[in-house]
């Protein structure tokens, strides 16, 4: 949590001396919170996660797939995945 609120910070620079942020990371340093956003730590358990849990519901689709698809769906030649209008594939 401590690294993802650190992570926002960098991307809003104007966020990052916001007293409310301020107060936020003050609080994350001093330990894990047992309630944030509306969500409520009640228990912490030290068991394996089971890499069942880590499974893709479907295989990973590969970068010129994604490419393909949306490509096919464009409506404009100039919208296109990964493509500058000279045609460069980033």
């Amino acid at each position: 949590m401590a690294h993802q609120f650190a992570m926002s910070d960098n991307i809003q620079l104007a966020a990052a001396a916001n007293p409310f942020n301020l107060e936020v990371e003050t609080i994350i340093r001093a330990g894990a919170p047992i309630e944030f956003a509306g969500t409520e730590l009640t228990t912490v358990s030290h068991d394996a996660i089971p890499p069942s849990r880590f499974e893709l519901p479907a295989a990973a689709e590969s970068r010129d797939d994604i490419i393909r698809r949306i490509d096919a769906t464009a409506t404009d030649q100039w919208v296109t995945a990964f493509r500058s209008p000279s045609g460069q594939v980033w």
